[in-house]
């Protein structure tokens, strides 16, 4: 009789398993084309064609937020958002935030308490938050110095302000070669330590 629920219980583990497996898995597509394909809509994965491949440039993806912040109005939100964001940590007490097209400047406020001071740790962190969000940024400084934070928060009045990103991407970017020729607290292209 023991044997026979234990058996039993084996028998409905292994189905339950199974089905738990087969729910899992994604669903069998057809490769032939339907009856609707004309009104079929493409799937969000879908490759582009070699014509949508030759409009895109080298550093472009099809995702919108690919390109970084091209709007001002987006730019503007998207910086307050990452200030904020940045503001929650304990070690800052204030940070001044400026994101125009691909790049971003950070200046940050440490806390007497905090010493250390701009570390990969605190890069890693600010990177973490800014990819959170917004996407396709790829030129990060991060600074504590306080030139370059007045500098940045001159921009981010600017940005204020700002119906076209053109003077304020090109300001960014002085600003960002200045702190990577002064290697002044900064992070790389691709969001690592210098």
């Amino acid at each position: 009789m023991k044997r026979t629920l234990l058996q039993a219980a084996a028998l409905l583990v292994c189905a339950l398993a199974l089905t738990a497996c087969a729910a899992e898995s994604e669903p069998m597509t057809s490769p032939s084309p339907t009856a609707n394909a004309a009104t079929a809509q493409p799937s969000a994965s879908a490759e582009p064609s070699p014509s949508d491949m030759a409009t895109l440039t080298a550093g472009e993806t099809e995702s919108p937020m690919a390109m970084g912040v091209q709007d001002a109005d987006k730019a503007r939100q998207a910086a307050e958002e990452l200030k904020n964001e940045l503001e929650q940590l304990s070690e800052v007490t204030d940070a001044k935030v400026v994101i125009a097209g691909q790049q971003a400047a950070v200046g940050l406020t440490f806390d007497t308490q905090y010493q250390a001071g701009v570390t990969d740790r605190m890069r890693e962190m600010v990177r973490e938050r800014l990819d959170g969000v917004v996407s396709g940024v790829t030129r990060l400084a991060v600074t504590d110095d306080a030139t370059q934070m007045e500098t940045i928060s001159q921009l981010s009045e600017q940005l204020q302000n700002a119906t076209d990103l053109t003077d304020i991407e090109n300001k960014l970017s002085a600003l960002i070669n200045r702190l990577e020729a002064g290697d002044e607290s900064l992070t790389t292209q691709d969001g690592t330590a210098s």
